[in-house]
């Protein structure tokens, strides 16, 4: 064989391996992941909780905010108790908290008529100089 033929040779498998290798490592890159593994990382919250519960006709209401030390100056709450009435959430009962520090909280009792549906829809809010970041939650429903 001539070193012309033996030059292509060599030159069309390289072009055949190229192009399998290139498929195959497309078919990795671009795979989409099964499950989302995302968090997204606040900047003046850390944590917030929203807890409720009904114990002998009193719905007790628990939010609490937690910032950054050194970082949130104030912190914010607003607690609304909800009731499903006729398929819609309508609020009986709100609190709110300011905290000149970084965190907060506001712990609450309500009485609640029975045969409703009820919940805790909270609102958290964190300062930090002219900055604020914001973020909401809503609690486990309650029969009564």
């Amino acid at each position: 064989m001539s070193k012309r033929k033996i030059l292509c040779l060599i030159i069309v498998v390289l072009l055949c391996l190229s192009f399998s290798i290139g498929a195959y490592a497309d078919d990795i890159i671009w795979e989409e992941p099964k499950e989302s593994s995302i968090s997204v990382q606040m900047t003046y919250i850390n944590t917030t909780s929203n807890d409720f519960a009904i114990s002998a006709g009193q719905a007790y209401v628990a939010c609490s905010i937690r910032g950054y030390n050194g970082v949130t100056d104030k912190v914010t709450i607003y607690a609304d108790l909800q009731q499903c009435k006729n398929g819609s959430w309508i609020t009986i009962k709100s609190w709110s908290e300011t905290s000149n520090d970084y965190m907060g909280s506001i712990s609450k009792t309500y009485s609640v008529d029975k045969g409703y549906t009820y919940r805790v829809r909270a609102s958290f809010t964190a300062y930090s100089g002219g900055s604020s970041e914001n973020i909401s939650s809503t609690s486990n429903t309650v029969k009564y």
